[in-house]
């Protein structure tokens, strides 16, 4: 009796322990595990087209896609989710397979924004959306870029040093922030 008194007791405080861990806390930032480092935020082709000048220095437009996401809070309890679509065209020139710079305009092409209450408290709504087509308003002050240095390090591999550019909406009707990015990164070819 005494054997089925405590399985029932411990039975208890296992449910009772899992459903007490979520009390409402706050959440941390994700784990290193769970980002997503190889998904692609662009796609740059250059259609196999290539110029040879000089010796050793090789010549490559390119042009493609690329997609930029941005979540941020917005006064009065809501979030904002921006979701843009950016054609990309450029080119890479490599100086006898030891170093390359790489360099593309990105011209905005759609944009997608959803707000949604951010809080409980606040009255619940039904969560706003917008869609853009930014293409059909360009002027010289919606381009961004991108660009980057890399160094061949041999057995498929580049070091690149990149900087990247993003232009979103800020809160006041008309004005933009500009979103810069600064970083390094290994790439690894695969023939």
């Amino acid at each position: 009796m005494k054997i089925i008194v405590f399985l029932l007791i411990v039975i208890l405080l296992t449910a009772t322990t899992a459903f007490a861990a979520d009390l409402g806390t706050p959440l941390l930032s994700e784990s290193l595990a769970t980002r997503k480092f190889f998904d692609p935020d662009r796609l740059l082709t250059t259609g196999g087209v290539k110029y040879r000048g000089l010796e050793g220095v090789t010549i490559e437009p390119q042009i493609g896609v690329g997609y930029t996401a941005r979540e941020r809070d917005i006064k009065g309890g809501f979030e904002e989710s921006i979701h843009k679509v950016h054609a990309l065209a450029g080119g890479k020139i490599d100086l006898a397979k030891t170093l390359y710079f790489s360099g593309a305009a990105k011209v905005p092409v759609y944009t997608y924004g959803l707000t949604d209450s951010s809080t409980s408290f606040v009255s619940p709504q039904v969560p706003a959306s917008r869609h853009e087509y930014d293409f059909t308003r360009l002027s010289p002050s919606t381009l961004s870029w991108t660009g980057e240095v890399g160094l061949h390090l041999g057995l498929g591999a580049d070091l690149t040093i990149y900087y990247d550019q993003n232009l979103f909406n800020s809160y006041q009707p008309g004005m933009t922030q500009p979103e810069e990015r600064f970083g390094t990164r290994i790439i690894f070819r695969f023939k």
